[in-house]
């Protein structure tokens, strides 16, 4: 704590295994407000699994790298821990674009409810960020996605100008509110040399035959793309599933172990993926 004398920290010849936490790391937590020495030697870690980190996690300025966010009612003021967690993703990010660290320090927000309903619309990121699941593993020891929605009369559910944005453990639905299609066009569009990385997500459309919507995933001149473990599936598309579209050099495009199931183009000069390179790549 802030008020704490000690100036070290020493773990020697100790083995630490097969630990489970829910909170930011598996096995050792430090969170040392002031100046000190930290060792470890001739340690072993292994089989450790926490929310943030595995084995340590170690923190020795009071900026905040980490924002919970949920619906759930609390009493005081809320502060963006896990106890009195933020209610907007919107509002929380920007408490995440402190100085005092390098730009690549991982920023994430954790979403602690199994449903969220939120737009981000038209924001830009300062640093590299990461949103993702904070519900608990299920009885598999598997990470529970979280179910993100808009029911906002909106083109969108996530649309930024500028940054870096990871999401993992999320699963991404088109809905239908008062028979109107919410998002009405994209599940994410971004725009301009940005990057996103997709980690064991699902997007789900409206049905193979099921209501139109314009992609799932949009990017017009992006710089960089990533997706690994993820689920395309059951969506009827006017242009196509995912559109990268790059006019950048040194542009990436990666799909890793990702599925594309039961998805339909309607336009006879689209397809379900679609690479635009133009000059680079």
């Amino acid at each position: 704590s802030d008020r704490s004398s000690v100036r070290q920290v020493k773990f020697s010849e100790c083995i630490i295994t097969n630990n489970r936490g829910n909170g930011y790391c598996g096995a050792v937590l430090i969170d040392s407000l002031t100046k000190c020495t930290i060792n470890f030697i001739d340690s072993f870690f292994n089989e450790n699994s926490g929310t943030e980190v595995n084995d340590i996690w170690i923190r020795s300025t009071n900026s905040q790298r980490v924002i919970f966010v949920s619906n759930k009612t609390v009493s005081g003021t809320r502060d963006g821990s896990r106890d009195k967690p933020y209610l907007l993703i919107q509002d929380s990010f920007p408490k995440l674009n402190y100085t005092s660290k390098p730009v690549n320090m991982p920023r994430t927000i954790y979403i602690l409810d199994d449903l969220w309903d939120e737009s981000l619309y038209d924001v830009s990121f300062a640093n590299p960020l990461t949103i993702k699941s904070g519900i608990n593993d299920d009885q598999n020891q598997v990470r529970q996605k979280v179910t993100w929605i808009t029911t906002r009369a909106i083109d969108v559910t996530i649309y930024y100008r500028t940054g870096e944005l990871t999401l993992e453990y999320i699963q991404f639905n088109f809905s239908i509110v008062s028979g109107q299609v919410r998002p009405s066009n994209d599940l994410i569009y971004i725009n301009g040399q940005n990057s996103l990385t997709v980690i064991s997500c699902v997007f789900n459309g409206l049905g193979f035959d099921g209501n139109l919507v314009w992609n799932i995933i949009n990017s017009y001149q992006g710089k960089r793309m990533i997706l690994t473990d993820s689920i395309f599936q059951n969506t009827n598309v006017i242009y196509g599933v995912v559109l990268f579209n790059e006019s950048h050099a040194n542009a990436e495009f990666v799909a890793q172990n990702c599925q594309f199931l039961f998805l339909k183009s309607i336009q006879s000069t689209s397809w379900v993926m679609q690479l635009l390179c133009r000059g680079y790549f």
